[in-house]
């Protein structure tokens, strides 16, 4: 059997035909680069398995490092560029995306994500009874349904417009306790902490609704780019500038760290419950209305 090539092994520089049709020097290295999560993986030190970290952005992605490909079909699965480890990406689709879909066309006064993070927290936990459930794009993980819908579940007419604004934090957060859940209880990892990067990280509710779902300590990171560190330091190691990925240097400078408030853990528990009930009790009322709505019936 002839030896495995593993993504860092030189394999020689640019070739003369290629360099003279891109004008640049023959024999400068070659690096194969990966796709964005397995970049930022390397890049946050995500090296082993049970390694997490959450990418927060206008789609939000749990990231689980798993020594063997026991792949889940609720999530979306590649190789590590680390050779011998594998990724899964529990990826929901409107994350930050739900939060400029409300500025937007809903509260369209606002001026700004932070004013909105004001208005909600005018709300207390629980949004008033309102859950938002952020499908408005369909959904990607858990269920990889086109025809799901959004929807806002419990109006009433005590319900406010704070109210609503925090549901939509809220609801961004139980979609993603639900993926952090099915990937912590299917692969049987507990970790102590999880790194999160991306945009959205800049929202304190945000942060500690991840904390307080997931149960789970969030560290934040001082870099606006994770993608493109763990990017050059596939190519740093392809020109020899590093021995191997034991030497690479990773993404430490914590900025914040976000813990865990006991009683709202507790409090969240009952809600996400009926959080994870809507979706199959609304499924085939959400797959007829798109029907109807995109001319299939």
């Amino acid at each position: 059997m002839p030896d495995i090539i593993t993504p860092f092994e030189k394999l020689g520089g640019l070739k003369k035909s290629v360099a003279a049709a891109i004008g640049i020097p023959e024999g400068i290295p070659v690096a194969i680069g990966a796709a964005d999560t397995a970049a930022s993986s390397l890049a946050m030190g995500i090296r082993k398995h049970g390694d997490v970290f959450q990418s927060m952005g206008t789609s939000e992605v749990a990231v689980f490092c798993l020594n063997n490909p026991n792949f889940s079909p609720s999530f979306m699965n590649r190789s590590h560029v680390i050779p011998g480890l594998w990724l899964s990406n529990g990826a929901m689709s409107m994350a930050g995306g739900s939060i400029r879909w409300i500025l937007e066309n809903i509260f369209t006064d606002v001026k700004s994500e932070a004013e909105l993070e004001q208005m909600a927290q005018a709300s207390a936990p629980g949004a008033n009874g309102v859950i938002y459930l952020p499908y408005i794009c369909g959904e990607r993980s858990p269920m990889f349904d086109s025809k799901a819908e959004g929807v806002f579940f419990g109006l009433t007419s005590t319900t406010r417009r704070e109210d609503m604004a925090r549901a939509v934090y809220e609801g961004i957060a139980f979609a993603m306790q639900q993926i952090y859940k099915m990937g912590t209880n299917r692969w049987e990892v507990r970790p102590k902490q999880i790194i999160c990067i991306g945009g959205a990280t800049k929202s304190k509710l945000s942060l500690q609704l991840r904390a307080n779902m997931q149960n789970v300590k969030i560290f934040t990171v001082d870099n606006a780019n994770a993608a493109t560190f763990g990017a050059g330091m596939m190519g740093a190691l392809a020109g020899g500038l590093y021995e191997g990925i034991a030497a690479l240097p990773i993404i430490d400078n914590y900025k914040s760290c976000i813990k865990p408030d006991p009683e709202v853990v507790q409090f969240y528990i009952k809600y996400q419950e009926i959080y994870q009930q809507l979706y199959p009790c609304l499924k085939e009322c959400m797959h007829k209305l798109y029907d109807l709505e995109h001319g299939d019936l």
